[in-house]
């Protein structure tokens, strides 16, 4: 809706008399009926008039009643630096101004009745240039201006560049419509301005130190001194005291206004002149206002005491540093107990010159210029005690806000009656709103994460902030978040705020070593309910209560965010069919109504564009899936092809019938149509500078156009002998690259025109890619390959990716090159590493054929195209749901040599070969916790949590054992003593005691305390490669290169078991079951072997590798063993019948050199050569009850409604198949408990919050 506050204040108008040129110059523009400019940039420093001079001419034209539309940005006010809010108003103000285009606007709302929610661009399409085209035979008979101030203070470079899109669309599509726009010289804005991007613009820059300038400062000094100048002794030399003073302005009229009220409230006006007269030598124009600054906060609070500037600093603060102003009262929530409302108020009133209370915005308190919040967080600028060091202040926000809403967030905080309604259907929620959530919670909510990351990680409370996330991730506080971003519908501020809490920077470094000792990470908990609102963020924002009633019961049963479900008993409960894990997938679009053929992300990665045999076009919101405008309509059969232009605005699209479109994706509309094509349109793509656009063809071409002209250029390329799939320019624009059903691949240079057909493939090629350092080629086939071929050579380079079962349809290379994402008629998505060929990761979700895959710029998501008219966005961090693999770490520099749980599940311990480290991981999220353990000087070999999990031993090359503490990952002990490299290290049960084996020869035991021997060294023949005590702690297993396993008695040092391995090569792993009554050992000879503890003899014999067997473990239940091979694989055995238990997991593209359970027998970690950590998920499925089916019609939008149109649940996308179709692996429900309507409320039992 319009935002009253923005529009211009006949107040702030210049003083009669000054800037008369200027205002007489911009009437004349405005007014000039056959001037071709339609559009005017007025730019110019800080303070120099420029919201005054603004103010004046939409005053001076709405007098003349030729004001359209004005909008006055203020950055420190959400609604007057809002983009959207910017052009709704302006929208509000001309169908005010001029009735053909109100007429015209008010039909396009009938059809589009929530346009106020829609984004930017699809406003300017449907709300601006379409209802302008209806009244074009219409014009209006004299100009009409829209003024927009300070566009520097609203929004982003991105948000701006499309107001200025909308506005100059505006403009272009109506002869007599002038903008004017108003900003300080960004880099953003004056790129915009500059030509050719542009046409019929003019830019004035605002010159401040020019003669007419000083002229207008000087009159305006007059008006505001004259009469204060008058009672004192400079009263002799008035119109010197006056010159000097506007000469001390440097052509900035806020230092006139800010000292005229600085003079104004001080007793003593005469002493206060003087020290403004006092001789300051000439300065930049911002130095002069920063001096002015200095001399009120100097007078008003530097002379009353330590205590009063305590004061100042915490009051001026918390002011300059909040992201939208709050009231005296809002304030007081943010300061610390000791400062009281009254306090507040003499603060504010001293300091009248420079702050200022808006009575227009809930008595919000402000400054009057930006820059004098600009002085007080400028170091540099700034005496040291006045200075505003706004990374320390926001943290101490972060700290307060999260405190504000551990405290005051609760269930139904608005008193919602009943859950059928949506939130914009509600009556008075904007009253219940201000009545229910006070404006510190309010605040709180917004910008808690923006305080946050604004912080500086060094001064950062991280401890309790830590403590806090904890609090409000894990628990309902996430819930109670979410229902009052729902409320004022600012939803997506949780996700922006919950994949902050993921990135890598400092201050998520530092909290991750605070809280390292939690049971969950707050990281952990981010993601997790960052994917709860990416899956459920739709029905979140339409219905406040379906947060409750449909969100919560669908999330996953194992995810973090599904432990609150207990709190919400009296809902719907899945009975069977519900998911465990978060799937790979975080939204599902199914709003097409064919096939999606093409996918492509746009530059920035925030839109997606996809094409369809529905014959449309059309954009979505990456984050959302929200449709952006609407279908692109215009070819006369499918869609096959899409691309967006490197700049982003066009989008090209190829059509089965035989032509090209360029659209402009601000608009909507075609901005040309390419025909040459004999036959269909395949494929199409854009060069990197925008200027060419190639195109395939089933005619058997290869196409060049100009994106300028619409017109050929050259010849086609002609040498395929049968129809062109797929088309890609190398990114240095030299080349294009062709895929045929010839089966050849086409590389043709584009400025000879020249190329040659290259064979390997055995079937048709489907797509091509090329890396983005124009040195390799891929190509996806029928003959269910992918191929990487040198783009000099022309030569593939080793041997075909192989794993699809039916056709690759699409290839796309990471942005970094490094791997490829393929899609396939096997309804698989997979991810293929471009170094080793290896499968990385594959995604089942598709319930038809993948036609198109595209990569995001920041390579976080994967987008596909399918058969079954859906498009998936995919999370690249996230690994297939169907298999055994949950979890994938990344970040030794070196072959992973060992690795270990902690007792408690939570984490694993990792060693490497080549960087020497060991290192900390979440092992649920992956995530590294904390800082590497480095200390050893060579490779680590063998890493072990110590039963209480404070402490881990690391065994290395080095000939050391380290004893590390893990919570803060310091070295406690260095044992020294083995004369050769460590090879095994374990601990006692009791945790007492280390043993290590050694190249020495030696097994030997540490007393942990000590650091000392604790026996003799136990000898071998042979270098011993592991060790291992038995679950009691009276023995200890060794293995060695002398083909046998030797086991002591602790107690006696003596040798009571010797066996003589059938095994035929070295041992080199070995473990007791927990009983303590068998042994299983891992050889070079590819077998894995299970001996009698007590009679020393062989027992079993496990057969199934192809290689060395590197690591075996037993569950601990002693009913699985598992163990890690040479030939890449990790498998899991029946330890009482010796039979495989499933597949090989194989998803490893090296050695996996060290294998253990979680203590809880449900996952196994495996670390391996290709410097990665798998973790896999091996329990066994429970059985689920049948119960109630929920036996309702599921719409298109997902709602089961009851009555009439009631809304009774929402259903996601991946069930609403199982439930209207009962398809095998029926989704079930128990809806006896289920409460909704006016009976929702009932959903939480707080009695069980603990």
């Amino acid at each position: 809706m319009p935002v009253s506050k923005a529009y211009y204040d006949p107040a702030r108008v210049c003083m009669e008399g000054t800037r008369t040129k200027i205002l007489q110059d911009l009437y004349d523009w405005a007014t000039n009926k056959s001037s071709s400019d339609s559009m005017l940039w007025l730019h110019g420093l800080a303070g120099a008039g420029k919201s005054s001079i603004a103010a004046s001419i939409a005053h001076h034209l709405r007098q003349e009643n030729i004001l359209a539309a004005s909008f006055f940005c203020k950055r420190d006010d959400p609604d007057c630096c809002d983009p959207s809010h910017l052009v709704l108003t302006i929208l509000h103000s001309l169908a005010y101004s001029w009735k053909p285009f109100g007429k015209a606007l008010a039909a396009a709302i009938l059809d589009k009745p929530d346009f106020a929610s829609a984004p930017i661009l699809q406003l300017m399409n449907d709300f601006v240039v379409k209802p302008l085209e209806k009244t074009s035979d219409l014009q209006m008979q004299t100009p009409l201006v829209i003024i927009v101030d300070a566009l520097d203070e609203c929004g982003s470079d991105n948000t701006r560049s499309q107001v200025l899109d909308c506005l100059h669309q505006a403009s272009w599509s109506c002869e007599m419509l002038r903008v004017i726009v108003t900003s300080r010289p960004y880099t953003d804005i004056n790129d915009w301005f500059t030509p050719p991007k542009v046409a019929n613009c003019v830019t004035w820059p605002l010159i401040s130190n020019d003669k007419t300038t000083y002229e207008d400062i000087l009159t305006f000094t007059r008006k505001c001194f004259t009469g204060i100048v008058a009672g004192t002794v400079y009263a002799e030399n008035v119109n010197e005291t006056l010159e000097k003073l506007a000469q001390s302005s440097r052509g900035l009229f806020i230092w006139v206004q800010t000292a005229y009220e600085f003079v104004l409230k001080q007793y003593d006006i005469e002493g206060t002149l003087k020290i403004l007269l006092s001789g300051h030598s000439p300065s930049e124009a911002m130095d002069e206002l920063y001096k002015l600054y200095e001399t009120i906060l100097s007078e008003c609070v530097g002379k009353k005491g330590k205590q009063n500037m305590y004061i100042f600093q915490q009051i001026l603060g918390l002011i300059v540093s909040v992201r939208t102003p709050l009231s005296i009262k809002g304030l007081i929530a943010f300061l610390p107990t000791d400062i009281n409302l009254q306090t507040i108020g003499r603060v504010i009133e001293s300091l009248q010159s420079v702050l200022y209370v808006d009575k227009n915005n809930n008595d919000a308190i402000r400054v009057y210029h930006p820059t004098f919040a600009d002085y007080l967080t400028n170091q540099s600028k700034c005496l040291l005690h006045f200075y505003i060091n706004r990374h320390d202040k926001n943290g101490e926000l972060a700290y307060k806000c999260l405190n504000i809403m551990a405290d005051k967030l609760q269930f139904n905080i608005c008193n919602l009656e009943s859950s059928y309604i949506l939130n914009n259907d509600l009556d008075n929620l904007d009253e219940k709103i201000i009545k229910h959530i006070s404006s510190d919670l309010q605040y709180s909510c917004l910008y808690w994460a923006n305080h946050l990351y604004d912080s500086s990680a060094d001064n950062l409370n991280a401890a309790a902030i830590v403590v806090l996330l904890e609090k409000l991730l894990l628990g309902c506080g996430l819930l109670f978040w979410l229902e009052i971003l729902s409320l004022l519908d600012c939803l997506d501020i949780s996700i922006q705020a919950l994949s902050t809490l993921s990135e890598d920077n400092q201050v998520n470094h530092m909290l991750a070593e605070k809280g390292q000792n939690l049971n969950h990470s707050y990281a952990q908990a981010a993601a997790d309910a960052y994917r709860f609102v990416r899956a459920f963020g739709v029905v979140i924002s339409l219905s406040t209560p379906h947060l409750y009633i449909s969100a919560l019961p669908f999330a996953p049963s194992e995810s973090l965010v599904a432990r609150n479900f207990k709190y919400f008993v009296n809902t719907m409960v899945l009975t069977k069919g519900h998911k465990k894990q978060w799937s790979p997938c975080v939204l599902v679009i199914d709003r097409h109504t064919s096939i999606v053929t093409s996918v492509a992300f746009s530059p920035n990665g925030q839109t997606i564009a996809s094409g369809s045999h529905d014959k449309t076009v059309r954009m979505w919101n990456a984050s959302t899936g929200a449709p952006i405008g609407k279908p692109f309509f215009g070819h006369t059969e499918g869609v096959i092809s899409v691309a967006f232009s490197p700049g982003g605005h066009q989008i090209v699209s190829g059509s089965d019938d035989k032509t090209l479109r360029i659209w402009n994706i601000h608009t909507c509309t075609t901005v040309a149509i390419l025909k040459g094509h004999d036959s269909e349109v395949t494929s199409v793509a854009y060069s990197s500078n925008g200027q060419l656009i190639a195109s395939g063809s089933n005619d058997y071409t290869v196409r060049m156009w100009n994106t300028t002209t619409g017109r050929l250029v050259g010849k086609p390329f002609m040498g395929h002998t049968r129809a062109v799939t797929s088309v890609a320019f190398s990114p240095n624009g030299n080349y294009i690259i062709s895929g045929s059903l010839d089966k050849t691949l086409g590389i043709w240079n584009i400025q000879t025109h020249t190329g040659k057909c290259v064979e390997g493939h055995s079937d048709w090629i489907a797509s091509v890619a090329l890396s983005p350092d124009n040195t390799k080629i891929a190509s996806g086939s029928w003959d269910k390959t992918i191929c990487i071929w040198n783009m000099q050579t022309c030569k593939m380079i080793g041997k075909p990716l192989k794993g699809h079962k039916s056709m690759v349809t699409s290839v796309a290379f990471s942005p970094n090159g490094s791997w490829i994402a393929s899609g396939s008629h096997d309804e698989t998505l997979r991810i293929w590493s471009v170094k080793s060929g290896a499968l990385v990761r594959k995604f089942c979700s598709h319930a038809g054929p993948i036609l198109s895959v595209a990569v995001s710029p920041d390579s976080h998501w994967i987008v596909s195209g399918s058969c079954d008219h859906t498009i998936y966005i995919w999370d690249t961090a996230m690994f297939e749901d169907k298999g055994n693999k949950i979890c994938h770490f990344s970040a030794h520099k070196g072959p992973i040599t060992s690795v270990a749980f902690s007792p408690c599940n939570n984490y694993i311990v990792s060693g490497s070969m080549t960087d020497k480290t060991a290192r900390l991981w979440n092992a649920e999220t992956g995530a590294s916790v904390g800082k590497s353990f480095d200390g050893h000087s060579s490779t680590i070999t063998s890493v072990v949590f110590s039963p209480d999990g404070n402490k881990i031993v690391s065994g290395s090359r080095d000939k050391t054992v380290c004893i590390w503490n893990a919570s803060t990952h310091l070295i406690m002990k260095q044992i020294k003593g083995h004369t050769g490299g460590i090879k095994s290290v374990a601990f006692s049960p009791n945790g007492e005691y280390i043993a290590s084996g050694s190249t020495d020869r030696t097994v030997r035991i540490w007393h942990v305390l000590t650091g000392k021997l604790v026996k003799k060294p136990f000898q071998n023949t042979k270098p011993v490669t592991c060790v291992a005590f038995s679950y009691d702690g009276q023995l200890i297993a060794s293995g060695s290169e002398d083909e046998t396993i030797h086991i002591w008695n602790i107690q006696t040092a003596a040798l009571v078991g010797d066996l003589k391995t059938g095994h035929g090569d070295f041992i080199i792993s070995v473990t007791f079951s927990p009983d303590g009554s068998k042994i299983v050992s891992g050889s070079y000879k590819n077998t894995v072997y299970m001996w009698d503890v007590q009679t020393g003899t062989q027992i079993g014999t496990f057969l199934g590798h192809k290689a060395s067997v590197y690591s075996v473990a037993f569950s601990p239940n002693g009913n699985w063993i598992a163990s890690g091979s040479w030939d890449s694989t990790v498998r899991i055995w029946n330890a009482h019948t010796g039979a495989p238990v499933g597949s090989p997991l194989k998803d490893h593209n090296y050695v996996v050199q060290s294998v253990a359970f979680s203590p809880d027998g449900n996952k196994i970690a495996s670390g391996a050569w290709d410097q990665s950590i798998l973790v896999w998920d091996v329990q066994v499925s429970a059985c689920l009850p049948s119960s109630t089916q929920l036996g309702r019609q599921v719409d298109r939008d997902g709602w089961v409604r009851q009555g009439e149109g009631n809304l009774l649940l929402w259903v996601p996308v991946e069930y609403r198949d199982n439930i209207l179709y009962g398809a095998g692996g029926r989704v079930t429900f128990d809806c006896s408990q289920f409460v909704h309507g006016t009976d929702w409320q009932k959903v939480y039992t707080p009695n069980v919050h603990t």
